[in-house]
């Protein structure tokens, strides 16, 4: 349970987990109203002009119901001191 999206710091939709971490009968009994989706997630790292390093990272655990990619893009500086982020989200179909 503490394993599903909502402790940790990302963005959830209507309290539904963006993956799935195991399927088992008692765990959807204990959580009956968390349903599931086991997105594909890709990352990339990269380093920017002035020595910053930037992850970037997307999944599609929410497509299925709400037709959007979650994207996540957090830079750290080169000296360490100072870490920037940024969440976006685009419509699959254009909408």
């Amino acid at each position: 349970m503490a394993r599903s999206t909502a402790p940790i710091p990302t963005v959830t939709f209507n309290d539904v987990s963006s993956c799935r971490f195991m399927e088992s009968r008692l765990i959807k009994r204990l959580m009956p109203a968390r349903r599931s989706r086991a997105g594909r997630a890709r990352s990339r790292w990269s380093a920017e002009e002035g020595g910053a390093i930037v992850l970037r990272a997307s999944h599609d655990g929410y497509v299925e119901d709400y037709g959007v990619l979650h994207h996540r893009a957090l830079m750290l500086s080169a000296d360490g001191k100072r870490l920037d982020g940024e969440e976006l989200f685009t419509a699959v179909h254009g909408d």
